[in-house]
């Protein structure tokens, strides 16, 4: 069974806190978006239309999108991610692991931190894309998918700098909530 490890301090309320709320959000958006689809689904093949009309699907993609960056942070820290368990644990070497965890954690922030850079760009100075059924704009969801996929980004650096130490011998703790045996 593994054992159960906090952050402690700043990281745990900032960094653990918030995505314990976001993975909450992102359950409460699971349930929004089976009303919204089996609502959608009923008002197709009954005479009972949805308050929406036919924006089902402009709904549906902006809540699967929400809930995929509120649950990345959360599912970052409870090591429900995949990672390339071939290569990790190829090596008994703490030292090993950690190097390989330090490089998948700064590949996964730079990519988050193009991205978010690439969202206020286009926020700022592109055109405002509204959805196609109803219209709706998107730059409010850019802002929220902004802040939180920054807020990840964080985490990943929290977490590449405490690898980097394991990697040079220190004593950080590890990032994850869940300890892998053996580490």
């Amino acid at each position: 069974m593994p054992e159960q490890t906090r952050d402690s301090g700043i990281a745990r309320l900032f960094l653990a806190g918030v995505a314990d709320f976001l993975a909450g959000l992102a359950g409460v958006g699971v349930l929004v978006l089976n009303i919204i689809v089996v609502m959608d689904v009923i008002g197709r093949h009954t005479p009972l239309k949805p308050p929406w009309g036919a924006g089902g699907g402009d709904i549906s993609e902006i809540v699967m999108a929400l809930i995929t960056c509120f649950s990345a942070a959360y599912c970052w820290y409870a090591g429900s991610h995949v990672r390339i368990e071939v290569l990790r644990d190829f090596s008994s070497s703490l030292r090993f692991r950690a190097t390989l965890d330090a490089a998948a954690s700064l590949v996964g922030m730079l990519f988050v931190v193009v991205i978010v850079w690439s969202i206020i760009e286009e926020s700022l100075y592109g055109n405002v894309p509204v959805s196609i059924g109803l219209g709706l704009s998107q730059i409010p969801t850019r802002l929220v998918f902004g802040i939180v996929m920054a807020h990840f980004s964080v985490v990943l650096a929290k977490s590449f700098w405490s690898y980097v130490c394991i990697a040079r011998g220190g004593k950080a703790k590890a990032w994850t909530i869940i300890k892998v045996k053996g580490d």
